[in-house]
């Protein structure tokens, strides 16, 4: 029972991964949601899932999208289109954003994953899980012998 879910287990990571890797390949990106700026619909440390944006795709009023002010990455709801100026808003704010440039733009939101953001919060996440994963194979072969040892007496 222990081995099926070990398996189950590796395998979602290892589908999740190449899941990421390919929406990379085709034109998608992933972001971390840091803030509950887009509560109830987004909420923080979820994996934001972005169509980047270009020429073909259509933005409109409603739409989720990704953009840069400051160099920093917002994910927030368009409000109003006015030409080649956008103004948008967290669902959870009270207040507009300023206005941004359409060039400002990253991509359209299309879906996110709840709670996954935290493995990509730093690198310590990470760390835990794989030193979990060789102290979980080093004490079943320490138990193995243990017991191969109490069966040969």
């Amino acid at each position: 029972m222990k081995k099926i879910v070990t398996n189950i287990v590796l395998g979602l990571i290892i589908i999740f991964g190449v899941c990421i890797v390919v929406l990379n390949i085709i034109g998608f990106k992933t972001y971390r949601v840091i803030s509950d700026s887009m509560a109830p619909n987004i909420y923080k440390n979820a994996i934001a899932i972005v169509k980047i944006y270009d020429d073909n795709i259509t933005l409109e009023e409603n739409d989720i999208i990704a953009f840069n002010v400051n160099d920093k990455l917002v994910l927030h709801r368009i409000e109003e289109i006015n030409g080649e100026e956008i103004i948008t808003k967290g669902d959870a704010n009270d207040s507009l954003d300023s206005p941004i440039s359409i060039d400002s733009v990253i991509g359209v939101y299309v879906f996110s994953i709840p709670l996954i953001g935290i493995l990509f919060a730093s690198i310590y996440p990470w760390i835990i899980i794989i030193l979990s994963i060789f102290c979980y194979i080093i004490i079943k072969q320490i138990y193995k012998e243990l017991k191969k040892n109490d069966g040969g007496k």
